[in-house]
Order: structure tokens, then C-alpha cells, then sequence
């Protein structure tokens, strides 16, 4: 408890830093709250180890394309990836400050590789999906709280990323 505190005394700066300053206190903590409760989910479900190998498993079944892109991958240092950028997906849902550029050059790099929008929404169901799993405490609330938090992160990596089409990979 002390941590969220922490993090609540913390957190009410960097909204104002990001421009929520004209938000009510009682949003801003609304906010934090839910904010705390998507990172308080991650790292429950990070625990046992295997939330990780549980999203790639439902992932890569989501489609043919997806599992081809790949096929050359070294999940070792993918899986530390996908962590780093999960976090910086949820300090992005909380204004912090520099998390955006992180995100705009993952929906850059995305572009590069050729990621189709409609790949965002599969990884997006698989990660609830890993979440349910993993998460001792998961609620279909909570669900759409990380819902919530990832599309944030995702419509602005399309966006960095510039349009694509599906048939383009």
C-alpha cells in the first residue's frame, strides 16, 4: 500500500506535466487508481513465470501471418521486449513523461515490419486472454481497464505508424 502512495503523490505532477492540469482531483485519482490497478495486475500475473509463454502460445494461434512473422525470432530477447514495452504502454496510459516517443517509434518500427491494424486487436485478445490466465485477481472489469490502457498505446503507434492495410503484409 505504501507504494501506491508513492506512486499516487507521484503521479499527480506528471498528469499536470501532460496536460491533465484542468482534470478534478477526484479524476486525476480516479485515473491513478485505475492506472495502479492495470500495474498491480501485470506484475501479479508475471509471478508465476509464465504469463509471457502463455500470450505467445495464444498469440501466434491468432493467425497464420502472425505466426509466420515469427518464424526467425529469438524469443529470449523477444519476450524481454514485449515486458519493456508493456510497461511503457501503461506509463503512456499515465501521461509520463517521454513515454510517448517510446511509443510513436514502436508503431514506427511496427511499420516496418509490416504490422496490419488489424494484428493490434488479435495481440490485444491475447493478452486478456494470457491476462485471465495469469492474473489471480482478474475481473471483466479489469479486462477492460488493460483494454482501455493498450488501445491508448496502439491507436498511437498506427498512428506514428502511418496507415496501412491489412493485405499489405
Amino acid at each position: 500500500m505504501l507504494l501506491w502512495t508513492v506512486l499516487r503523490a507521484t503521479i499527480s505532477p506528471l498528469c499536470d506535466a501532460a496536460g491533465y492540469g484542468q482534470v478534478s482531483l477526484q479524476e486525476q485519482l480516479s485515473m491513478t487508481d485505475q492506472s495502479n490497478e492495470v500495474t498491480e495486475s501485470f506484475y501479479r500475473c508475471r509471478r508465476d513465470g509464465h504469463f509471457v509463454d502463455t500470450f505467445y502460445d495464444l498469440f501466434l494461434s491468432k493467425s497464420t501471418e502472425i505466426a509466420q512473422k515469427f518464424l526467425r525470432t529469438d524469443f529470449r530477447i523477444q519476450k524481454l521486449m514485449l515486458r519493456q514495452s508493456l510497461l511503457e504502454m501503461i506509463c503512456f496510459d499515465r501521461g509520463m513523461p517521454g513515454t510517448r516517443e517510446e511509443i510513436e517509434r514502436l508503431g514506427r518500427s511496427h511499420k516496418e515490419l509490416r504490422i496490419a491494424p488489424d494484428m493490434y486487436s488479435m495481440w490485444l485478445d491475447a493478452l486478456c486472454e494470457a491476462i485471465r490466465k495469469h492474473d489471480p485477481d482478474y475481473t471483466p472489469e479489469l479486462e477492460q481497464l488493460w483494454r482501455h490502457a493498450m488501445l491508448k498505446s496502439i491507436n498511437e503507434m498506427i498512428s506514428a505508424g502511418g496507415s496501412q492495410e491489412s493485405s499489405g503484409c
